[in-house]
């Protein structure tokens, strides 16, 4: 297989056109730098050395989220191809995020949402309902708590997929492309309307979920594509990276319409994020810099454990009132960067012996009925 598709790659170098395979064969790579640009977006780094350009650059570096749902897209194809089963989709979905979210999302609930020590059953009684509402991502929905909001949306988008993956099967091209198009129009005309009707914070989630929805799509679409190694004139990168660089400067330019409308800059970041994927993985190919693309690639390989404990390490760092802003943030990325592969490790353990501990009492239950 490998082969067959290295033959297909040097094939399409030779007749100068871009193999959609690319966004595979650099897809952790692609989720590294993904992570990355969420890193520097969360960080509290102020920038104070340098001019407002580079503050405007970090305020749009979430476009990593895109990003990574585009890469999802993708991944999500992939996975339900090989077996069309959707419990066991569901599966290996969930197997993939819970057991890493859980002990974070425990260990942090716990500390918000308890104030020790209690005076009556009643207010205990009313956290650990508020507790439990936190740590299921109901109050994502119901309140607009945006502490966990991205697995809250990634979870919908992977109930959702299978009902994806059959409607896109069916489709032709130009009916997945004015699916898409229906579906950025009736995006657009909700966020003006929650924008123009200025909406309590409990709907938070519709201006963070809503513009997402298109690049989740694009990438479903993309998918096959990528998987049956599809190639295309080269010119599509060669428009992807003008149309990247036309986004950079009008981010840079910061226009009225980008700083006073959230749901307008979210919504572009989705076409900025397609054409970066496409970018990086052509550029990746040619320049073929092992030690970057090693770097990238292992980053991308502990992505969601990394966008778990970034921002909760920054946060215990802020408590030591470290002087300088750029220590925090450095000492921030270090000390995730060496923590994830232990945590990787011991969530897997922890996920291990819980299964050890249920077969055990299902086995020791099933004897006790034989007796």
């Amino acid at each position: 297989m490998e082969g067959k598709i290295g033959d297909s790659w040097q094939r399409s170098v030779k007749a100068n056109t871009y193999n959609f395979y690319l966004l595979s064969k650099y897809r952790s790579h692609l989720f590294g730098l993904a992570i990355l640009c969420i890193m520097l977006f969360h960080s509290p780094l102020q920038w104070q050395f340098s001019d407002h350009y580079v503050r405007y650059v970090k305020l749009y570096l979430d476009f990593g989220v895109d990003l990574f749902l585009f890469l999802s897209g993708i991944g999500l194809y992939y996975s339900i191809s090989k077996d069309k089963n959707i419990v066991k989709f569901y599966k290996r979905r969930l197997l993939r995020i819970l057991p890493a979210y859980i002990p974070v999302a425990c260990l942090w609930f716990f500390y918000w949402d308890f104030s020790w020590p209690y005076e009556n059953f009643s207010k205990l009684l009313s956290n650990c309902i508020i507790f439990f509402n936190d740590i299921m991502l109901i109050s994502f929905w119901t309140k607009g708590n945006l502490t966990e909001w991205f697995v809250a949306i990634i979870v919908i988008f992977y109930l959702i997929y299978p009902f994806i993956y059959r409607l896109l099967i069916r489709l032709r091209t130009r009916g997945i492309i004015f699916l898409i198009a229906i579906c950025i129009g009736i995006v657009g005309f909700l966020l003006y309307f929650i924008d123009f009707h200025k909406l309590p914070d409990k709907y938070n989630w519709m201006c963070i979920a809503l513009p997402r929805i298109p690049i989740l799509l694009i990438g479903c679409w993309i998918a096959p594509k990528v998987k049956k190694c599809n190639e295309i004139n080269n010119r599509l990168v060669t428009i992807c990276a003008i149309i990247a660089i036309v986004f950079i400067i009008f981010f840079l330019i910061n226009p009225p319409i980008l700083s006073t409308n959230i749901f307008f800059k979210r919504l572009l970041y989705g076409p900025f994020a397609f054409c970066i994927a496409i970018w990086f993985s052509n550029t990746a190919e040619i320049v073929n810099n092992r030690l970057i693309l090693k770097c990238f690639g292992w980053i991308g390989l502990f992505t969601f454990e990394i966008y778990l404990l970034h921002e909760k390490i920054i946060w215990l760092l802020s408590g030591f009132h470290l002087e300088s802003d750029i220590l925090i943030n450095v000492s921030a990325i270090s000390i995730t960067l060496i923590t994830v592969p232990f945590y990787k490790c011991f969530y897997n353990w922890l996920m291990s012996l819980c299964f050890w501990l249920c077969d055990l009492c299902f086995t020791r239950a099933f004897f006790l009925r034989q007796l």
